[in-house]
């Protein structure tokens, strides 16, 4: 539409978007039905702390109205196992065609690895994965399970 407004990047850098009202309004701003929607390309929620209700909110309602966005940071968001899951599970229900996806300093563990290799099966538009500072991702449960597993 001819009335979109053109924001190519949008940082909001550690906001708290646990409550309602804050995560409200953050999609109410996200969203085409506004008078004047915006298009993004790239938002950095980076070290926004965040919850359940927000992803599942944020995936669908603000992703869903932003399929053009190519660069999404959520480094430092909190996110664990159950909302990784709940976020992908949600992209995988919009046209999203990311390109880069931060997900560093979170709090994933060895089980998220299955989730991720979802993400990147049903994202072949994702060029870009970053996962620094997940240090339980490859925690030892996860290398014992997988050590008869292996051969070199």
């Amino acid at each position: 539409p001819q009335h979109m407004l053109k924001i190519f990047t949008l940082e909001l850098n550690y906001f708290d978007f646990r409550p309602r009202t804050l995560n409200q309004s953050l999609i109410s701003m996200l969203s085409t039905k506004q008078p004047h929607p915006c298009i993004i390309r790239n938002l950095d929620l980076s070290f926004c702390k965040t919850n359940l209700d927000f992803i599942q909110r944020f995936v669908s309602q603000g992703l869903t109205a932003h399929d053009r966005l190519e660069t999404l940071s959520l480094s430092g968001t909190q996110m664990d196992d159950t909302t990784l899951r709940v976020f992908v599970e949600g992209l995988k229900r919009t046209s999203s065609k990311l390109k880069r996806l931060n997900l560093s300093h979170n709090i994933f563990t060895w089980e998220s690895l299955v989730t991720l290799a979802g993400l990147l099966d049903q994202h072949p538009s994702l060029e870009m994965l970053l996962l620094n500072d997940n240090s339980s991702l490859f925690a030892s449960g996860f290398m014992q399970d997988i050590s008869g597993q292996v051969s070199l």
